[in-house]
Formats: structure tokens, sequence, C-alpha cells
């Protein structure tokens, strides 16, 4: 007898909880699950059954292998359910995995006509059947979703891996021909229009996803990632995606011990270091300006050392705090997500702790619609970001939980971002748990407004957003003419209320997803990439096609004058689409103030800029250096040294920001003077020098500049403010 016959057949056996039935000539059903349950086999050990039975074997026999293979069918059709990549590859194994179980089902029922069929022979090769498509599992489980993506990020590979498999089974399938007759070889060709579709569509995405990413904000990517490196960018992003897993993971498993207060409340220093290997992004309380500007348990703040504003939140540690603000900083990596910096400890009370979170400028979208007419450009845009912020948490496997209006926060250039997320609650705590609310009930998915004990899925997130999508077109809070929550729900669950549209700038297909992503029917509401990209195509709707470039003169006639584009940028009415396409064009025509003012349109992200984070701060921090060196432009040197401290498009320098700093500050920039004083005293780039400080800071406060005057009170540094 051959090795290939002496095969054992593996002990995790999977258990078979699916009843299969089917009609046998038209009146008489067949429940092969219970049979199979009810016939014993003669022996439980394989080796023995080959030993035993040289010339011929009973149907018995066969049942262990056969309860096996229909087990892990069925774990390889759950996967393939709820995969998010490579569908139509984790498809095609999907097809001849079932076409094999319904081969095997055809024969359980007609064993009687096929006697000669239960021989040692096909048992061996039954049992290499059932031993390829464990392989097929275990593949399909890898490429379903990002787990282990890295190792197909080739298409070779996955290609290669694809064909390995579908050999490997399709020779055992032709090997049993007696019964068994599946044709392979007509889908050849399908099977590789497939696996050249989703490997075209797996890159596509994973591109979104980095674009999604401002790599500056993952520590080690600062350092070592190549921008222009796609494969590298796309490697880092996973990696960084695993981390979050595991965190997640820990955060939502219910044997996770709650820690008490002694464990949770850890130096400062002791629990940044072990968010951030970085010192630089360890929270002082001393380095932020406070402002008398409150609201509720935020607490707006500027960070002296950038003059960003950012806010302080007040948080409970009695959660497992630290695990879950690993996870807010790891997702803050995505632009379209709420900056995350670190936590802080109440300088007037020990015991009040602060999570510092990006300032938003315009606030919550609510409150952004509600202040300002919004053009079907920026009501697009808006969404795509919301959407693309939904990818990233989608990749990551977190759900928001809360997606609505007042959770989304829009920054000074008009970017929204996802905010709000829970830090006092495991993620999937809060699924259960969420009532509804006169706020939250429009946003929530009938499924879950229904049954609190729903449990959420991204189905729910879906519903959610395209409430969104009404919200944004409309201008106007959904359901507004009902206050209580118990009627609003009634109506709600008895489809007695519509979202209806009256804008008019709406194009029909945005209607139509709306009424997709909010179908009662939770199947039919599409995955939250498909609505990314209808909406990217919506938005390209309304972009006139360029027929041909026009000349110099013709670009000449249509821009600002320097003068003008400079006015226009400073003024908050200004054209800043203008002002920038002017700016564009007197730097390519090597102006160096122009390179100056479109350094500065990038790096701030005004509008109309569109770049991704890491590419338009890398050619911000280029246009500074040029117009700092070449033309000795003062604001140049100035945001050419907060590049260099920030690690914006370039790696951080303080030793060379202090220079820069220094440059600008001798030609009376007074910022410049206070940033100056700031690393001196402090001892950031340089030996710490309180009397060049201290000569700076109090210069600099001399000037009425509010940071330097305020650092200077909190320090006893006496300075007297000139006569203006």
């Amino acid at each position: 007898m051959s090795n290939d016959n002496e095969n054992i057949r593996p002990n995790d056996r999977s258990n078979v909880n699916e009843n299969i039935t089917f009609n046998e000539n038209n009146n008489e059903t067949f429940d092969l699950t219970e049979y199979l349950n009810q016939v014993s086999p003669a022996v439980d050990n394989v080796t023995d059954i080959i030993i035993q039975s040289t010339e011929s074997l009973t149907f018995a026999n066969f049942i262990p292998v056969v309860k096996d293979i229909f087990g892990i069918v069925n774990e390889i059709l759950g996967l393939f359910q709820v995969a998010k990549q490579n569908k139509r590859i984790c498809g095609v194994l999907v097809d001849r995995v079932q076409a094999a179980k319904a081969a095997i089902e055809n024969l359980i029922i007609r064993k009687d006509h096929y006697e000669d069929f239960f021989i040692p022979q096909n048992l061996g090769i039954m049992l290499n059947l059932f031993q390829s498509m464990k392989n097929i599992r275990d593949f399909v489980n890898k490429i379903h979703n990002f787990n282990d993506m890295q190792k197909f990020l080739q298409a070779q590979l996955i290609k290669n891996k694809f064909e390995e498999l579908t050999t490997e089974f399709d020779g055992y399938i032709s090997t049993l021909n007696f019964v068994i007759t599946i044709d392979t070889n007509l889908k050849k060709d399908r099977d590789y229009d497939s696996l050249k579709e989703d490997i075209k569509e797996t890159k596509e995405f994973l591109r979104l996803l980095v674009k999604s990413i401002d790599f500056a904000r993952i520590p080690r990517a600062s350092r070592s990632i190549n921008v222009s490196d796609e494969d590298a960018m796309i490697g880092m992003m996973i990696d960084n995606r695993s981390e979050i897993i595991q965190l997640k993971n820990s955060l939502d498993d219910p044997r996770t011990p709650q820690k008490d207060e002694q464990d949770v409340l850890l130096s400062l220093k002791d629990f940044d270091s072990t968010l951030n290997d970085n010192e630089n992004d360890i929270l002082d309380y001393e380095d932020f300006e406070t402002l008398e500007e409150n609201h509720g348990n935020y607490y707006k703040r500027i960070l002296k050392i950038t003059s960003q504003e950012v806010i302080f939140k007040e948080i409970d540690l009695s959660r497992h705090i630290n695990i879950q603000v690993k996870i807010l900083k790891s997702i803050s990596s995505s632009r379209d997500i709420i900056q995350y910096f670190g936590l802080i400890r109440s300088k007037e009370n020990k015991e009040k702790k602060y999570i510092v979170l990006e300032w938003a400028e315009h606030g919550s979208l609510r409150e952004f619609y509600q202040s300002k007419k919004l053009d079907y450009q920026l009501k697009s845009r808006i969404a795509l970001d919301i959407a693309r912020g939904l990818i990233f948490l989608d990749a990551h496997d977190i759900l928001h939980h809360d997606i609505r209006s007042d959770n989304i926060m829009v920054d000074r250039h008009e970017r929204a971002k996802i905010a709000n997320f829970d830090m006092s609650r495991g993620y999937s705590d809060k699924s259960r748990k969420l009532r509804a609310t006169r706020d939250n009930a429009p946003y929530m998915a009938p499924e879950k407004l229904e049954n609190r004990e729903y449990v959420y899925d991204p189905k729910c997130e879906i519903y959610s957003f395209g409430v969104l999508l009404w919200e944004i077109a409309e201008q106007k809070a959904p359901y507004l003419e009902i206050s209580d929550v118990i009627e609003l729900t009634k109506k709600i669950l008895n489809r007695e209320i519509k979202l209806k549209f009256s804008c008019q700038d709406i194009p029909e297909k945005w209607k139509q997803l709306f009424s997709e992503a909010t179908d009662k029917n939770r199947k039919i509401r599409p995955e939250i990439r498909i609505i990314f990209e209808k909406i990217t195509n919506f938005k390209s709707l309304n972009k006139t096609t360029k027929s041909s470039q026009p000349s110099l003169q013709t670009l000449m006639q249509n821009i600002f004058s320097l003068e003008d584009a400079i006015k226009h940028t400073n003024s908050k009415q200004g054209d800043k689409t203008k002002a920038w396409n002017s700016f564009c064009i007197y730097s390519n025509l090597n102006v160096h103030i122009a390179k100056y003012y479109k350094g500065y349109y990038l790096y701030h992200k005004l509008p109309p800029v569109n770049h991704a984070d890491n590419e338009r701060f890398k050619i911000a921090a280029d246009l500074f250096k040029k117009a700092a060196d070449n033309a000795d432009i003062t604001m140049a040197q100035h945001m050419y040294a907060t590049c260099l401290v920030n690690g914006h498009g370039i790696e951080k320098n303080l030793e060379l920001a202090l220079n820069y700093f220094l440059k600008a500050a001798n030609k009376d920039n007074y910022i410049s003077m206070f940033r100056l004083g700031f690393m001196y005293y402090k001892g950031l780039g340089t030996k710490k020098n309180d009397e060049e400080g201290i000569y700076w800071l109090r210069l600099a406060a001399q000037h009425n500049v509010a940071n330097a005057i305020k650092f200077c009170k909190e320090h006893n540094i006496d300075f007297e403010p000139f006569n203006c």
C-alpha cells in the first residue's frame, strides 16, 4: 500500500451544527446530519481501518472524514460571508468546496449505488481532500481581512498560493471521478479574472488607507518611512493595525480585570513613555497657555512651543484607560480622526486627569453647517472625510457606535474629523448599553432601536452615516419636528416618518445612496468602501473637464497681483482659491515670497489644498527652506524652524530649529523671539541657558506676545511692555 493512503485523520473534528435537508425522489426528506450522527463508524482510527480492510470498506468507515469535510466547508463559508477583502478569490474557493460537499451529499444519498467507491484508496484521497480544504480555510482566513495581509501584498504571492491550492484541490477531485464530477477546467478563466480584480481592488484599498494616514504621527514611521515607497508605507500601516487589533482585543476581553485607582494613577512621564518612545511627546502642564474659553469639561489651551490650539478633556481613569488611550493614539494617525496628543495631570488638582486633543475651530459638524451655507463641493468633501475615517476604523475592526453630527468635528480648514470616542468603557460594552435618546435615536439603525440588546455591527454604522448624508445635504438635524424620543422611535420603526430631500443641488445618486444606506433591510446597506467610491464619483460630477491647457497670458489675466493675493490670504472673507492659484503661478516663476505663501497654504491646509498630510508637509518644508535660505524671508525662517520642531515634512532637529528661530528673531519676528527664549530656558536643542532665555522671553513679552507675557508672569521674569 502506498504512503499516500496511510494518512491519519486529524483529531480536531469540526462540529456540524447545520442540518442539511433535501428531497430524494421528490417525496422523501432526508436529514443528512441526523443520519451521520446516528450511524457509528466501525473503527475510529483511520490507520486501523486501512490495516484491517485492504479490500473493501463500508460507508460507516467514511463518516468521520465526511463530518470533518462538512465542518470545514461551513467554516470556509462563514469566513466568506464576513469577508471584507478579496471576496472574489474567496468566492472561487467557496464554489469549489461547496460543489465537493454537494457531490459528497449525493454520494451518501445514493451510497447503495456506489458500493465500489468505499475502498481504502478513496478514503485516503478523502482524507487528503479534507487537508486540502483546511489549507483553503487558512488561506481564506488570511486574505479575507487584514490579519496577516502583509504576507500577501505582492500579487505574485497571492497568485502562486491560489494556484497551489486550486491545483491540489482539483487533483483530489479528479481522482474521485467515480462519483464526484466537478468541471473545474471550464472555470479557470473566470478564476484568474477574479484573482486579478481582487488583487487590483485590494491594492487600491490599501492606497486609500495610506492616504488617510499622517505617518508623522506614528513615532517609528516619522524616523524611518520613505514617503515615496508605497509598499513600505502600506507595510507600516498594516504593522500599526496589528498593534491596534491586539490592544482592542485586550480592551474587549471580558476576562480583563479592572484596575484600581493606584494602578491607574501612574506618574505622567512613566505613563506617557508607555505610549510613545519619543520624549518630545511627554506633556508638561507648563508647556500650555491657559485660556478663559471653556466648554463644560472641555478647556481650550495653546501649546506654547508651536502655538497649536488644543483642548483638555477631563477623563475618568477608573477603567482600563491605559489600553484605551493607546488605541486612541494609534487611530489618530488618521488625518480623518481628531488627533490625540497625550495625557496630562491638572496643576491645581493632581487627582484630575485630562486627555489632550486637537482643537476644532468650527466646532461640531452641526455647529458648522448652522453657521454658513455649504456648497455642493464642500458637502461632498465633508462626506468623503467622514467616510474615509470610517474606512480607517473598519479596517482596524473598530466601530464608533455613535456616529452623528455632534460627534464629527470641523477644523479651521473645514475638514471633518471623527471624534468623541468614549474612554470610560470598552467598545463592546458600549454597543450593548447604548440607550436611545433624543440626540442619538435619529441615527440608530432600526434593528438597534427596536432591540437594545442587538449586537452593534458595521451595518448599524452604515445606517448612521446614511442619516448624516441627508443631514449634510439639507443642513439641518433629522426629525426636528418630534421632540419626544418614545414617539420618535415608534414613528421610525413603523415607517410613519421619512427623511425627504428639498435641496436642489444634490444629485439623484446621492439620494439613492442615502436610501440604500438607511434601508430597513440591513443586507441592502452597502459597505463603507463602496459608499466612499460612490461619493468620490458624485464629487467628480461637478468638476469641469479641461479641454486644453491655458496659455501663461490667460493664466496671468485670471490671477491676483501678488499684493492682492496676500491681502485675500489675510482677509477672513478673502478668495483663498484664487489666491492659492496665484501663489502657485508666481512660485513657478521663482518668486520667493510666493514660495513662502504657497508653503503657508500647504502647511495650514487652507482650501483648496487637498494633499495627503505627509505630502503637503514635505512640500511646505522645502518651500519654506528655499524662501528662507535664498531670499532671507523672515516668516519663512520662522516656519521652517517650526517644521523642524514638529518633524513636519522633515526629520525633527531642535538644534537646527534654534538657529532658524534666531535668524528670524534677529529680524524682529516677535513669535520667534518667544520660541527662541522658550528653547533656551528649557534647554531644547541647546544647553539650558536661563540668561539667554530670559533675554528673548522678556523681549517678546515687551512686544506684547501673549504667550511670552504669560510665561514671564508664571516664572517671575520682570518685563516692561514698550509703549506703542
